[in-house]
Parts: structure tokens; sequence; C-alpha cells
């Protein structure tokens, strides 16, 4: 209500969340163990949570707070299931040795590269919800066209993000192994497979954009007004869907920084201004917010890919090989070869090597 919300609206928000905070616990719980398991327990959860939100919302006509209900049950019964497996595989056997005075140590390189990959993610994230709350201010009709067009990016952003966390491993661990070539490769191959998805998906949003917000609900002047920003929502993605996966080439490059400050930019000094100017000082409301989205979004990604492609792998290398505090290693292997006069193996890429940089 003090951000000039709808009443009815805000009720219904404020029954949701009450109900739907309980997941932040579960969400607490970090899993990275091997990936089958979580697409196993990930599926179950999704189908357990259609059923639970038929159950409560036509069943028993519980309404938003039984749509929440059936969220919260579902986000936590997934990582109850992931603990299960973990205790069942004794994978935390294999992978955690006990408190140490080891875990207070080396925090300051850590963070260095920690903050700023979440405020990579957490600022663009920070957007989009800024953005809800202005078309909210307008009215009903636009927030709705919002809330679908938000939905549908989120879809949409799910295989660019994707992309963007295998690119960020591969570039890595391929950097934390001094393979300078194979980070390149990594690098290009997940640009290449991310850009053809979006111009795929890109061009199926276009084609059925008069349709497509009939899914969510029957509302002809919301239904209208999708339509209409989907033109521009279409182009967004492809621009998105580069900028996020040059963004994971970044952070598994420890560039975090760099992505870091691009997007606060980007979006708080370009964005979000020319976005608020059109919506409201030229009345464009919700189509207002997605052009200034769009002018961010398209100078963001030539700007990474630039970045990305002149980077200096060899140099990137080098540093991962520092960060991961293997400079000792290295020259004492170094050492041992020029007394033996054997050369001493110093390790290929691999699935194994862990990156320095990724958080």
């Amino acid at each position: 209500l003090l951000i000039i919300q709808d009443i009815r609206l805000s009720k219904l928000l404020l029954a949701h969340l009450a109900w739907i905070s309980e997941t932040l616990l579960a969400n607490s719980f970090l899993f990275k163990a091997i990936l089958l398991p979580q697409v196993i327990t990930g599926v179950v959860a999704n189908i357990l949570n259609i059923i639970m939100n038929a159950v409560f919302l036509y069943t028993f006509g519980l309404g938003v707070v039984g749509s929440a209900w059936a969220n919260t049950l579902s986000q936590n019964l997934q990582p109850l299931l992931l603990f299960l497996y973990v205790w069942w595989k004794k994978i935390h056997k294999k992978t955690w040795g006990g408190w140490g005075w080891d875990c207070l140590q080396e925090w300051g390189g850590f963070l260095r590269l920690a903050l700023p990959s979440m405020l990579m993610m957490c600022i663009e994230w920070w957007t989009f919800e800024i953005g809800s709350f202005l078309t909210g201010m307008i009215s009903v009709v636009e927030l709705g066209a919002q809330s679908i067009i938000f939905e549908l990016a989120t879809i949409a952003y799910l295989l660019p993000q994707g992309m963007s966390v295998a690119s960020g491993v591969r570039v890595g661990n391929a950097l934390g192994a001094g393979d300078a070539a194979q980070a390149k490769t990594s690098c290009i191959t997940g640009l290449l497979c991310s850009g053809v998805f979006a111009v795929i998906f890109a061009g199926l949003l276009a084609a059925i954009r008069n349709v497509v917000a009939y899914i969510f609900t029957s509302d002809k002047e919301i239904v209208a007004l999708v339509s209409k920003v989907m033109k521009i929502f279409a182009p967004f993605h492809l621009f998105d869907a580069i900028a996020a996966t040059c963004g994971g080439v970044l952070r598994g490059a420890g560039k975090q920084k760099v992505g870091a400050i691009a997007n606060a930019v980007g979006y708080y000094v370009v964005g979000l201004p020319i976005g608020i100017t059109l919506m409201f000082k030229y009345g464009l409301g919700v189509m207002g917010l997605w052009t200034g989205l769009i002018v961010c979004i398209s100078l963001q990604a030539v700007s990474f890919l630039v970045v990305v492609l002149r980077m200096d792998w060899k140099k990137a290398a080098e540093e991962a090989q520092i960060r991961a505090g293997l400079g000792i290693r290295l020259q004492a292997e170094a050492e041992e070869e020029t007394a033996t006069g054997k050369a001493v193996p110093l390790g290929t890429f691999n699935e194994q090597a862990m990156s320095p940089f990724w958080f």
C-alpha cells in the first residue's frame, strides 16, 4: 500500500507471502553433488506441486493461500529428498571433513569473488521486481500484463541460465587446471548454443504473441497489451541470452567485479531511468519499461561480448592458478623437475577440477 498498489491485490499478496516465506528455510540447503538426483527430485516435486495446487485450489477452495501451501510443501520436499539421498549414498563423508580452523582462512578472497557474483545476479533480478512495483502504480491491467511477461521471461531465461552456469563451470574448471585453450573453447561453445536456442525461442514467442497470454488470463485488455509488449520482448530475449552466457563466463574467469559494475550501470543508470521516463512522463506504461530494458540489455550484451572475446585466456589461467593457491605447488614441482631431470605432470583439464572462481 505504501508504494501505491491495488488494495485487493496487496491483501492477496500478503496472504501468499505469509505461507511461502516458509520456503526460506528450504532454500538455505545447497546441494551440488550429482546432477541426476537433483533432476529427479525436481521432477517429482513439480509433479506433486501441480497435484497439490489442484487439490488446494479446486477441491478445498483455498484460493491463493492454498497455492502458497502447495508451493511451500513442494519446495521443502525437494531439499528433503536430496538430503535423504546424500545420507543414503554417504556423500557427506566424501566431501565433508568436519569443522576446523582452516574454515576461518581465506575469507577475504572468497568474499571478493562471492559478493560481486551475487550482485551480478541480484541487480538484474531487483530491476524486474522494481518494474513490477512501478507498473502496479499505473493500473491493475498494466500490472497483469507485466506479471505475465515476467513469467514468460522467467521461463525463457531458464535455458540461457543453464548455459550460463555450464559455461561458467567449464571455463572455471579449465582455467583452474591451467588449460587456456579449453576455457576459450568452452566459452565459444556456450555462446553459440545459447545464441541458437535464443533465436529459436524468440521466434516462437513472436509467432504466438497474440495468444500466449490466454494461458494466464481471459482478460482481452491484458492479452492485447501483452501481445504489444512481446514485439519488444522477443529481441530482448536474444540479447538477454547472450548477456547471461557472457556473465557466466565472466564469473568462471573471476571477473565478477566487471559484471557487477556493468550490470549496475546498465540497469540503474541506463535501463530504469529510460523505462521510468517513458512509463510516466510519456504515458507508455509497461511498454515504456520494456523499451528501457531492451536498450540496457542490448548495450550489456555487446559490452560483455567484447570483453569475453578479447579476454587474454593465458593470463586468466595464470590468475586462476594463483587464486587457487597453486603457485607454491607449481614452483615446488619446477624445482623438483630441475633437480631430478624428470618432468612432473601438472595435470590436465578434467571434469573433477574445481574452479576457484565459481560461486
